[in-house]
């Protein structure tokens, strides 16, 4: 037993020495600094802007007695953050976080020296130059990590998701199975963005100013038993803004959350093949659904769709499966429908329906 403790012993003292002696002197990377646990080591650098840190990771790169495989590196507090060319020297991340920070400039290379490394990206906080917001080159650089498994761009000026974001040539990022980018601005996604990304389980786009959702929006290339979840909640979306046979080409098991957005009917023609595979699960609460003739197949399709479909209340307070079909029985009678048909406008208040019943008594 004592053999066994002394060994023990042994390798957790070992282990902190490989740790201890991966960082350095303080004056090595400074003002960056060095950190390292029993577990990780990485380097952090609080408010110092880019082009310091390309010179002392450029002067790093040249010594030959220092460790330069690092379990992360963050950035913070960075005023004027660009991001030049080969701004790592050969020194590679696994993990790098980039928090609260004006990037100003990005070069396709700047962290070239990681590309193959990084399984995790995090860029929080952010506001990004202007030719940046849209998207296209920010993603070109994005789908440059090939190894990537989680990313997460949240908190910036982000406008626009391309369309095929993630399309790289000769290879995917099969990797890839989670990616956040809520609390952006964005306000288009591009048809087939997430196309290549078979083992892709999560895309949260929730807290953003999304106003349309094609066909093929969520498209993606072949099938997979892996269930998705899309967070689209806090959005800009009404009723008119999901195209025919929108979410349709996903090819896979969906959890959906549409609650909190400007939502008054679901269209039959777009979620009831979903609704109908008790695999889904579609969220609806907090939208300002109204109860009436154009929600009706709901009620009648009620065992096949109560089980996928959750908190759907109508405007009178109460949940829609609360009603029977016999409280539709008007709905064949001719209607008016006066909704607004504008997408988005989350604040604007919208009118709903107007069913008008003239001179008939229905017994």
């Amino acid at each position: 037993m004592k053999m066994w403790l002394t060994l023990l012993l042994c390798l957790l003292s070992q282990a902190r020495l490989i740790s201890s002696e991966s960082c350095p002197g303080k004056s090595v990377f400074f003002p960056c600094q060095c950190e390292y646990s029993s577990s990780e080591v990485g380097l952090i650098c609080k408010k110092v802007d880019g082009q310091i840190i390309e010179t002392v990771f450029n002067e790093v790169s040249k010594l030959k007695n220092v460790y330069k495989n690092f379990d992360f590196f963050q950035i913070s507090n960075a005023s004027v953050l660009k991001l030049s060319e080969n701004i790592l020297g050969d020194l590679k991340f696994a993990s790098i976080f980039i928090f609260d920070s004006n990037i100003t400039q990005l070069d396709r290379n700047a962290l070239k020296s990681s590309h193959k490394e990084v399984e995790e990206l995090i860029l929080q906080q952010i506001s990004f130059i202007g030719w940046l917001r849209d998207g296209n080159y920010l993603f070109e650089i994005l789908k440059q990590f090939e190894n990537l498994r989680k990313l997460s761009i949240t908190n910036t000026n982000l406008k626009s998701i391309p369309e095929n974001a993630f399309l790289r040539f000769n290879a995917t990022q099969e990797k890839l199975f989670w990616i956040n980018l809520s609390h952006n601005k964005i306000q288009n996604v591009g048809d087939f963005a997430f196309y290549e990304l078979t083992n892709l389980q999560t895309i949260d786009l929730s807290y953003n100013r999304i106003k349309h959702i094609s066909k093929d929006t969520f498209a993606f290339w072949k099938n997979n038993s892996l269930e998705i979840k899309i967070d689209l909640s806090n959005n800009f979306l009404s009723t008119k803004c999901f195209e025919f046979a929108a979410f349709s080409n996903a090819k896979r098991n969906m959890f959906l959350n549409l609650a909190f957005n400007n939502i008054t009917h679901l269209e039959e023609s777009i979620f009831a093949s979903i609704l109908r595979d008790s695999s889904n699960r579609i969220v609806v609460n907090n939208n300002p659904f109204v109860c009436n003739c154009k929600n009706a197949w709901i009620i009648k399709d009620r065992k096949r769709v109560e089980r996928s479909l959750l908190g759907l209340y109508c405007e009178d307070g109460n949940a829609i499966f609360e009603r029977n079909v016999n409280d539709y029985h008007y709905c064949s009678l001719k209607n008016v429908d006066i909704e607004d048909n504008i997408c988005g406008c989350s604040t604007l208040k919208m009118v709903h329906f107007l069913w008008k019943i003239v001179a008939l008594a229905v017994k």
